[in-house]
């Protein structure tokens, strides 16, 4: 088993991110940020952001057009995240290489999600049946609460902690998709080798990150949310407001992107083994 130190991974990171950024940030402007911000544009009330300080957004149901151009901004953002990882792994690798890496290894990763999304959906389906059995027949009655039995709470709370346990085991997926080319099961099981022992440290890092990107994002909600809406008013679909609203959040998350993504591959290059800032010719893909 490798060692594994965050503080070695964040001072490695450094000099990648000085180095190679730019182009890092070229990836992410295209696929993070662009996107999101033609998707705040056009359904400001559906994409959730939220950047408006006091504004209250009303759930609305999206139209077909929403969850369509909703899919293509996410299959956007895998692509950018498998480049942008490309990139943070790979040195003298370009923009190019990146984009071209990422749709090469994008239906390896649609099958993977797949996968995941069903094995989730059938332990979610099972978790609703023991939470609460027999009132499920009664859900149709008006008059009828469904409680949950004491057993099936249990197994709720044992599936979270056994959620955050797998998501943390699971949080080296795009760095191996990126750097290796196996399929899905075999992605599966490389994340999970390579984070084999090292629990604690990885979840550690994801919580302090997870802070980190919450209070740069309130902090870029507050002033960013403020000065647009003295400049332009609320965020209305096709205004100035959510033009601006949209690239706001977007380039805040495109720079918290590319520092993740920086982190994440030095913490893979560790636990693989490899050296700290491997050449094209380093890796087998």
């Amino acid at each position: 088993m490798s060692s594994l130190s965050i503080s070695k991974a964040w001072d490695d990171a450094r000099p990648i991110i000085a180095r190679d950024g730019r182009l890092m940030f070229i990836i992410a402007l295209a696929t993070v940020v662009i996107p999101q911000t033609i998707m705040f544009l056009v359904a400001p009330e559906q994409t959730q952001l939220g950047m408006q300080p006091g504004t209250e957004i009303e759930p609305a149901e999206a139209s077909g057009g929403v969850l369509l151009l909703s899919l293509v901004a996410a299959l956007i953002n895998i692509v950018g995240s498998i480049a942008i990882s490309y990139l943070a792994l790979t040195r003298g690798a370009s923009v190019g290489d990146g984009l071209r890496r990422g749709l090469n290894r994008l239906p390896v990763t649609i099958l993977l999600f797949l996968l995941l999304f069903i094995v989730g959906f059938g332990i979610a389906m099972v978790l609703v049946l023991a939470l609460f059995g027999a009132s499920l027949a009664e859900i149709g009655d008006p008059s009828t609460i469904p409680t949950p039995s004491a057993i099936g709470v249990l197994l709720f709370l044992a599936f979270m902690l056994a959620a955050i346990w797998i998501g943390v085991r699971m949080m080296l997926i795009t760095p191996v998709i990126a750097a290796e080319d196996v399929g899905p099961i075999d992605i599966l099981k490389r994340t999970w080798v390579l984070t084999k022992g090292h629990f604690w440290r990885l979840f550690g890092f994801i919580i302090l990150f997870a802070i980190a990107s919450i209070v740069l994002m309130m902090v870029v909600g507050i002033i960013g949310g403020l000065a647009i809406a003295l400049a332009f008013g609320e965020p209305e679909p096709m205004t100035l407001a959510a033009l601006f609203t949209g690239l706001v959040g977007g380039l805040a998350g495109a720079v918290l992107t590319v520092v993740y993504s920086a982190i994440i591959a030095r913490i893979y290059l560790q636990l693989a083994g490899m050296p700290a800032d491997p050449a094209r010719e380093d890796f087998t893909a």
